[in-house]
């Protein structure tokens, strides 16, 4: 009937891969968006940090993975950091700052 290819096209997979990010960015966004520091968790306290390094490894479980979606290696790096952050942070066990 037609051949049929899985391959998607590269400049496909960069904007899909940018997008991605950028919703992962924003879903670790705490704070003002002036300065913001995405993957930020030392206020926010183990049990957050914790549903947050869930929802990471469901999202994207390793930075191998990040760049077979398409991820640069600097977004690649960036969520490995968010995940280690939020798993460093559950470790904790302290509940979130009242500042």
């Amino acid at each position: 009937l037609g051949h049929f290819s899985t391959e998607i096209p590269p400049e496909t997979k960069r904007s899909s891969a940018l997008a991605i990010f950028e919703l992962l960015q924003q879903s670790l966004q705490c704070g003002p968006l002036t300065g913001a520091k995405p993957g930020y968790f030392k206020r926010c306290g183990s049990e957050v940090a914790t549903i947050v390094h869930a929802f990471l490894l469901q999202t994207i479980a390793s930075e191998e993975e990040a760049l077979d979606l398409g991820f640069t290696d600097k977004q690649a790096v960036a969520v490995e950091t968010w995940t280690r952050a939020a798993f460093k942070a559950a470790e904790n066990k302290k509940p979130p700052s009242k500042s």
